[in-house]
């Protein structure tokens, strides 16, 4: 298997690489009101007559402009603002009455407009608060308690498990392997084991790997065609965003297509990401470090979404909280905050590229579609979590090797350093980048030790989770942002103020969440108790549709 996914990614590295004709790409993207510019071998360029930019109607001459490289014959055309959108020909009648196209050029409205996102204080504000919320949600979870009146407890595969204990206890004897479309007990057995045992070097690479399990109730080995269709993605992706000169944001239908896929199986989404950066890396697109960047934060957006709502609400319930209520809740809540952060991802990736990307326009569209897959995705994992649970209990287990203490510290270390990797392209150097990186590494640090510190009881029942701490966290990122511009600061220091300031709240419900790791014995959370379930829905209800306003823009 890891032999055909390397034969895919080198393919595509040589498929994706630009061809050449007369020493010019033959797939181009221009701008519209900018200057472009083809090189043609001068023995070529000799018999040429006049070279034209044809196309949608339009037709535009080009100029000669001396030399290029290797004494190349250069030509320059000035592309007007009014120019239609579309497909050209750089085409060129030759002397002797023939025609020659030399490369097909695609004209966009923008490509490489320029962003500063210190400036852009708004947006920095918008996507602080998303950050640290899902960091508070993801760290206030509550831990899955053991019940004996439930004996296949552990045998549900959520991600909350990452850092789980044991291996092999739960659905031994009780599973059935499943044909699907294609037999597939060799990858059953491939992907349960592995699992387990990639969960002490890397829990991300755990979750990959486990991640399209539920797919393969149904399809069998046929599953392994979704990396390769990831691949394939990744290869066009790249040959999209030919003729550039830098990383970009391949086209609308093309982007959706690979988020959509990552967000039934991350797996393929990651593959996709991979092919993709192959391709980049052997073209020699990776030209500095917005570049690398703005890789990092595509393949992210490719592959994460699935990950994202499975942290927020459990794509499957085990039999004894399978209830209506709490499943529509499941969908409703977890499909729209994957939304929302995809779109956040996507208007993101200016500030990684420090460019106004043709994404930029897309995020809604991006955002519900993905939402949408999200909510189809919890219903399906639902169904086959349903008609076989030992099964798949079995292939994506939730008991896992606990992670290497030498692996978790250089967990750590690749957080930190992606973190401020990122971080500094929106806010550059500062001591706000570095006081955020401590609070988001400190409290992970704290919980390998929670257990020498007390536990309050009281204090559990007082700490709001879930959507009450993303209420709470953007009505306090909302004031900030109110107060600051009521400070007329200049817009850099109120960004690198808000993005602080964005991060306490949850910082601090962390710290006293160490404090209140549990309830009294046998209690649940205040809410949750029989006598208040009418009380926990339409609450829940009201404080969903709360969030929902203050996230987009419709209270407050």
């Amino acid at each position: 298997m890891k032999k055909l996914f390397v034969v895919v990614a080198l393919f595509f590295s040589v498929f994706a690489t630009p061809m050449a004709y007369a020493a010019e790409n033959t797939s181009l993207t221009w701008e519209r009101s900018q200057m472009h510019q083809v090189q043609i071998d001068p023995d070529i360029s000799a018999e040429i007559s006049s070279l034209d930019l044809i196309g949608q109607g339009e037709t535009i001459q080009f100029s000669p402009a001396g030399k290029g490289d290797k004494n190349r014959d250069l030509f320059r055309v000035l592309i007007p603002s009014s120019f239609k959108l579309g497909q050209y020909s750089v085409h060129a009648v030759m002397q002797d009455g023939t025609f020659k196209d030399f490369a097909s050029v695609r004209i966009v409205e923008y490509q490489s407009e320029g962003y500063s996102p210190l400036t852009d204080t708004a947006t920095v504000a918008t996507l602080s608060v998303t950050l640290f919320s899902l960091l508070a949600v993801w760290g206030l979870r509550d831990e899955p308690a053991r019940r004996d009146e439930d004996e296949y407890e552990d045998d549900q595969s959520t991600f909350e498990g990452a850092d789980g204990g044991e291996i092999g206890r739960g659905a031994q004897g009780q599973r059935n392997h499943r044909r699907g479309l294609i037999s597939s007990i060799e990858l059953d057995q491939w992907r349960s084991v592995a699992t387990i045992t990639t969960n002490r070097v890397s829990p991300l690479l755990s979750r990959l790997i486990t991640d399209g399990s539920y797919l393969q109730f149904s399809l069998g080995s046929l599953v392994l065609v979704l990396p390769i269709i990831g691949g394939l993605l990744g290869g066009l992706a790249f040959q999209d965003i030919q003729g550039i000169g830098s990383i970009t944001t391949p086209s609308l239908t093309i982007s959706l297509a690979i988020i959509l896929l990552g967000t039934l199986d991350a797996g393929a989404g990651f593959m996709a990401a991979v092919v993709f950066g192959l391709c980049a890396y052997t073209s020699g697109r990776f030209g500095n470090v917005y570049d690398v960047r703005t890789f990092l934060g595509l393949a992210v957006l490719w592959f994460s979404p699935a990950l994202i709502a499975n942290a927020t609400r459990s794509m499957r319930r085990s039999r004894r909280d399978s209830n209506t209520w709490e499943r529509v809740t499941d969908v409703i809540v977890g499909s729209f905050i994957a939304g929302w952060v995809v779109h956040s991802m996507v208007l993101a990736l200016n500030g990684l590229a420090h460019l106004h990307l043709p994404l930029e326009k897309h995020a809604n569209t991006i955002g519900i579609a993905a939402g949408a897959t999200i909510a189809f995705r919890y219903l399906l994992e639902g169904y086959v979590n349903k008609k076989n649970h030992y099964y798949l209990a079995y292939l994506s287990p939730r008991t896992l090797n606990n992670q290497n203490s030498y692996f978790r510290l250089g967990n750590w270390f690749t957080k930190s350093f992606f973190f401020l990797f990122f971080a500094t392209s929106f806010l550059g150097i500062t001591w706000q980048i570095w006081a955020g990186l401590f609070i988001i590494i400190f409290p992970s640090v704290m919980k390998v030790v929670k257990e020498k510190f007390p536990n309050v009881p009281t204090l559990f029942q007082l700490i709001p989770v879930g959507i009450p701490s993303m209420v709470i966290m953007t009505l306090f990122g909302r004031a900030y942002y109110e107060y600051l511009n009521g400070l007329a600061l200049n817009p850099a220091t109120a960004s690198r103020t808000i993005f602080i300031l964005a991060a306490l709240p949850g910082f601090i419900l962390g710290i006293l969440r160490l404090f209140g790791r549990n309830p009294k014995s046998g209690e649940v959370r205040w809410y949750m108790r029989p006598r208040l379930t009418a009380f926990y829905r339409v609450g829940g209800v009201a404080m969903f549709a709360t969030y929902i306003g203050l996230t987009v823009g419709l209270v407050g």
